[in-house]
């Protein structure tokens, strides 16, 4: 039996969308294969880092120093949002660890408003929703943070402007909704075992989201 013409061309369409589908898979691969290298080498130090912070300001806040405290929750929600969404996540984008480490540093440095600004849209290109991490008022803890919560910081430091127990109190349940909800998804989406395998380096097959058994070197990105 002969093929049309017609035939032909719907073969040749479907052999294209293949392909192009299989370009699509391998792009994504690589993406998350290099923003999984970012957090399996410098996850554990800096989730250190994040904590230390976050228990120090638990620790100023029970002790009645409630503008210190809304200091270093903001602190380690910026050092969160910088090293563990925007420095794996963009650093996806490029092909080699080197040039991701390298490139990266180049795109994420600078004043914190900017790394607030681009948080959003990199979340979104990863298909994590941030309006999904709420308060107990079920208002969105990433709204808050920045509407409210960093231009008080500012005021404090700045202008020594005073602080409400109230916001302080706000603060440490924005930067503990936003570790809780954001890290999952980041491990979930990158194929990782944290937090069931205890440690950002360590992924096991079969433990959390991990795909394969893979041990990164573990480093510190501030340096010692």
């Amino acid at each position: 039996m002969t093929m049309s013409y017609d035939d032909w061309a719907y073969d040749q369409h479907l052999a294209d969308i293949g392909r192009e589908e299989e370009l699509e898979k391998r792009i994504e691969e690589i993406a998350v294969d290099n923003a999984s290298w970012y957090l399996g080498t410098f996850g554990d130090a800096v989730e250190n880092r994040v904590r230390g912070l976050m228990n120090e300001a638990t620790l100023l806040l029970e002790s009645g120093h409630i503008g210190a405290s809304l200091v270093l929750n903001a602190s380690s929600l910026e050092l969160l949002v910088r090293h563990f969404v925007l420095k794996p996540l963009v650093s996806g984008a490029f092909l080699t660890d080197v040039w991701a480490e390298l490139l990266v540093d180049k795109l994420v440095v600078g004043q914190s408003g900017r790394d607030r600004q681009l948080l959003p849209m990199i979340a979104n290109e990863w298909g994590i929703d941030l309006k999904t991490i709420t308060l107990s008022d079920r208002k969105s803890a990433w709204d808050v943070f920045v509407s409210d919560l960093v231009p008080l910081r500012n005021q404090f430091v700045h202008k020594g402007a005073s602080v409400s127990l109230e916001s302080a109190t706000r603060a440490a349940e924005c930067t503990a909704a936003l570790f809780n909800g954001l890290l999952p998804a980041i491990a979930k989406k990158l194929r990782l075992s944290w937090p069931e395998s205890g440690a950002w380096h360590k992924v096991v097959k079969g433990v959390g989201s991990g795909t394969r058994f893979t041990d990164y070197d573990p480093r510190d990105p501030f340096g010692s």
